[in-house]
């Protein structure tokens, strides 16, 4: 008996189908990872890393490319980090994590300051406590010098 012979035609369409959803799911993914990573500017400023997430929630979506970006860039060499959060008016636990975790990567090799940040979201960095935890500042200039010492 033959491949063909074994399979219906009903069956093979199920098969394509089945493949065709797959890859379409697969490649979905995949733009949406692409889609995240582009919404996030670097600069360097003075030997400082400036990021600006530009989205205005940082969710369970983001905070993976966010905290992978942010990983590979300290392991690149850039130890001192600012991040604007100007845009930014909702950050939920994932988002807070990936922030904590970039600044355990850093240590005390480094420095990750945040600013600009919207009342909502910094609702969020008191009520967690997490404001006792990041060096966080109004503006730019002041997290930079802040980072230069």
């Amino acid at each position: 008996m033959t491949m063909t012979s074994r399979l219906s035609p009903s069956r093979l369409l199920d098969l394509n189908v089945s493949h065709d959803a797959l890859f379409s799911t697969i490649g979905a993914l995949v733009k949406e990872w692409e889609f995240l990573r582009m919404k996030l500017t670097i600069e360097e400023k003075d030997g400082i890393l400036v990021v600006r997430p530009d989205v205005s929630r940082i969710d369970a979506t983001v905070a993976v490319p966010l905290k992978t970006e942010l990983s590979q860039q300290v392991a690149a060499g850039h130890w001192y980090i600012a991040v604007d959060l100007g845009g930014v008016d909702f950050i939920d636990s994932s988002g807070l994590g990936a922030l904590a975790t970039v600044r355990k990567q850093l240590g005390g090799s480094g420095a990750l300051a945040l600013y600009g940040i919207q009342p909502t979201v910094k609702s969020m960095f008191k009520l967690t406590r997490m404001d006792k935890v990041f060096a966080i500042f109004d503006n730019e200039e002041d997290a930079l010098s802040s980072i230069m010492g």
